[in-house]
């Protein structure tokens, strides 16, 4: 009896969200979003505490910020939910807004370093058992927009779900595990930005949190090589030009002394021919023919001193830029050498991107810092050639029921430096068919160093398989859009947007890992769904986040039961146990144990 008094019952409408906050809880997210600092005065509620709001709301699947109090079941109204989110109570919506309208630059890299510091462990682990298959390390980046206001500064026009409209563009990269996909960040962008410069950001997220592979800096060597050779060639055509520059005023300064020579000779002569009748081969006739042909050739010579000149600037130009270039690839190759001394495990990656960085330029920097690349070929940069090429003796390869490939003897893509192969597909849709190129890296590269796709032995049809199974971050993108609203809550700047981002790419992470570490439910199916569970984050927040459940507080926990009435009926969650989480020892990494950690 004395043991069911210490028991204390109570009912919540959001079962799996009240079990997500006390995950929050022990893993220390919400002491680390405490931290983020936003600017301006602290009145009754600190900014920071509306994060929690924010990402309980958006965990809820809230399409507006509204809902947070207008909808039936609003998370604001149930005291199960506040308390294992914020003690302190929710705000209201329009509270959590005017926060998010004083972020600043500041407040987002302080979430962002939040975020990423309260995820290393669980990545960890899940680079680990990544690695533990034997094979590559598998990188997807994909990019997509979001419509805003007009009036919203910063943002820019550009294609939108089909339409023009403004907004900003956000890419993402993922990671592919045995298990899961786990979004290692995201990166915001006007719609003007160039693919690169959201390419290079890409790479920093992912090389930050994950690891890098070697580089092929000896790619770099032959460039260089020819840097210098075209830089020496310019150099001696301004020499020469110089020297043809110099030359030329020397005659011209030549010429001048002869002409002032002549004109005195020729005044003189006119002196003495005063009344005289000057014949065409007089000595006065003469010398004025002289004088007219020493001019001619002085501005003849003057033309060629300034065309040398122009010739030298021009040459001069030219070698200044071809030594910038020089310059930047030496820097290039210091860097690349550094990272490759630093490395000592470097890792073996494949990057399937998304056709929007599919340029030259992109490919041939992910060559050069050692990933292996499989993309389409962004717009018309190789596909009308191929096309070309196709005749009736083309032997097409099928793919599926509606795709065929065929691979040609090309291996230049633009104006990239490395050989590549490029494969054409054709996808027939009733009367339409749509023609595209798939990029991918060669299994044996041209610079004699195996490429990692070189294990896998991947034909035609096969490579274009192999690039069809990156749909994983295009279902990221849509669980991103569908499933959490990305985009649909309108704010009034691009702070509290890329905000809403940062919470919303680390949210299916943050679900996932506590299904995994801190509910690890039994078999957990819905009626009518054998194949879906918990496993299924729709279902998690559509569902498991809305249903009825029981919460029996004891001494040393909660127990979590959901309502035999709900789609998850049956089911317990024993949240008494604290969570156990071995930590990997990554090799060559610094480690204190009087280093507090959240």
């Amino acid at each position: 009896m004395a043991a069911d008094a210490q028991v204390t019952v109570q009912h919540t409408d959001h079962a799996l969200l009240v079990g997500l906050g006390m995950f929050g809880q022990q893993i220390g997210l919400f002491e680390a979003l405490d931290q983020v600092r936003f600017p301006g005065r602290v009145y009754k509620r600190a900014p920071q505490r509306k994060l929690r709001e924010l990402l309980a709301a958006l965990a809820a699947g809230y399409r507006n910020l509204q809902d947070i109090d207008l909808v039936a079941d609003a998370i604001r109204a149930d005291p199960l939910v506040t308390a294992a989110w914020d003690p302190q109570g929710f705000a209201h919506y329009t509270g959590v807004s005017r926060a998010l309208r004083r972020a600043d630059a500041t407040t987002v890299s302080d979430l962002q370093a939040a975020l990423e510091r309260i995820s290393a462990p669980f990545l960890a682990r899940d680079l680990e058992e990544a690695l533990a298959t034997g094979g590559p390390l598998r990188l997807e980046g994909d990019t997509t927009g979001l419509a805003t206001t007009a009036d919203m500064p910063g943002v820019e026009p550009g294609l939108i779900e089909g339409r023009l409209q403004p907004g900003f563009r956000m890419a993402s990269i993922s990671l592919r595990t045995p298990l899961y996909r786990v979004t290692l960040g995201s990166a915001h962008f006007g719609e003007k930005t160039v693919s690169c410069q959201t390419l290079e950001t890409l790479l920093s997220i992912a090389e930050r949190r994950v690891g890098r592979p070697r580089r092929r800096v000896e790619l770099l060597y032959p460039q260089r090589e020819q840097l210098r050779q075209e830089e020496a060639h310019w150099r001696d055509k301004a020499r020469r030009a110089q020297e043809r520059a110099q030359g030329s005023e020397e005659r011209v300064w030549e010429l001048h002394f002869l002409i002032r020579q002549t004109q005195q000779e020729v005044e003189c002569l006119e002196a003495e021919y005063v009344g005289r009748e000057v014949r065409p081969h007089s000595r006065l006739a003469r010398a004025r023919r002289h004088l007219e042909t020493y001019q001619r050739r002085q501005a003849s010579a003057r033309r060629r001193q300034q065309q040398a000149a122009r010739s030298a600037r021009r040459f001069l130009t030219r070698a200044q830029v071809v030594e910038e270039r020089l310059q930047a690839l030496e820097e290039r190759i210091a860097r690349y050498e550094e990272d490759n001394r630093t490395n000592p495990q470097p890792l073996e990656v494949i990057f399937s991107l998304d056709g929007g960085f599919g340029t030259p330029e992109n490919v041939a920097l992910l060559t050069e810092l050692g990933y292996d690349v499989a993309t389409k070929a962004h717009g018309r940069t190789a596909t009308p050639q191929l096309k070309r090429d196709v005749t009736f003796e083309t032997v097409w390869e099928a793919v599926n029921a509606i795709t065929q490939a065929t691979e040609g003897t090309r291996t230049q893509f633009g104006r990239c430096p490395y050989p590549v192969r490029l494969i054409l597909t054709r996808q027939q849709r009733g009367d339409t068919v749509r023609y595209s190129t798939l990029v991918i890296s060669p299994p044996d590269a041209a610079w004699g160093q195996t490429a990692t796709l070189a294990r896998y032995k991947l034909g035609t049809a096969e490579s274009v398989q192999f690039y069809n199974r990156r749909q994983d971050i295009e279902a990221g993108i849509k669980e991103f859009k569908g499933t959490f609203h990305l985009g649909h809550m309108r704010f009034f700047s691009s702070e509290a947007v890329q905000i809403q981002e940062q919470l919303i790419t680390f949210l299916p992470n943050f679900i996932r890992w506590a299904i995994r570490y801190y509910f690890r439910p039994n078999a957990i199916h819905i009626p009518g769904r054998a194949d879906r569970g918990l496993d299924q984050l729709k279902d998690v927040v559509r569902i498991a986040m809305h249903s009825g459940a029981e919460v029996h507080y004891e001494v040393d926990g909660c127990v979590l039961k959901f309502s035999p009435k709900g789609a998850f009926a049956g089911p317990v969650i024993d949240l008494r146990q604290p969570l156990p989480f071995q930590l990997p020892l990554p090799l060559f990494a610094k480690l204190s144990i009087f280093e507090s950690t959240l």
